[in-house]
Order: C-alpha cells, then sequence, then structure tokens
C-alpha cells in the first residue's frame, strides 16, 4: 500500500487533514513509534512546518501548495509537528507509519 508515492515500510494509520490557521497548530503529536510521516499541502496557501518547537511564518521548512513535507528513514524526528500560515486558513493532509 502507498500514500503519496511512499511505499509503506510499517503500519499506516488513517489519512488525516488538519486546518493549519495563522496560530500554531498541531499537525501530528509526538510518537516514538513513528517510522514515517507525510504532509501534503491541499491549500493555495504556503504553510511553515517546525518540528518538536512551534512553528513561524518564514522560519522551518515551507510547503506550497501541492508539495510535500517527508519524514523517513533520512530525516526521521518523533518529535510534535506544527504548521501555520501567514493568513487564512490551508488544508494539509497527513499520514503517520508506525
Amino acid at each position: 500500500m502507498s500514500f503519496f508515492g511512499i511505499r509503506n515500510t510499517g503500519v499506516g494509520q488513517t489519512p488525516f487533514t488538519v486546518e493549519v490557521t495563522t496560530a500554531n497548530t498541531i499537525l501530528l503529536a509526538a510518537n516514538d513509534a513513528r517510522k514515517w510521516a507525510v504532509f501534503t499541502n491541499t491549500s493555495n496557501r504556503t504553510v511553515w512546518i517546525s518540528i518538536g518547537e512551534n512553528a513561524e511564518v518564514d522560519k522551518g521548512t515551507p510547503i506550497e501548495k501541492g508539495e510535500t513535507f517527508r519524514l523517513d528513514a533520512f530525516a526521521l524526528s518523533v518529535g510534535i509537528v506544527h504548521g501555520i500560515t501567514a493568513v487564512g486558513t490551508a488544508d494539509v493532509t497527513g499520514q503517520e507509519g508506525l
């Protein structure tokens, strides 16, 4: 099974959608069992992602419309994942593998 073109190497949890706002928004809770996670920006606004600390506009990792951000064997973190937008709201879909 794959999600966003990633071959799952663990049990994939149900895909989710989070509405990211101009306030720091939790995309995914910390999880020591995490093997991978993937997030896709399905909105028309840039979303900045931060791991382990609050997200801030113009800091962290920006993901533009349609772009995907991955946590995997090359860049895995089991920490909390936050997101934020500069204006309005943005939907981010994701999935975590355990």
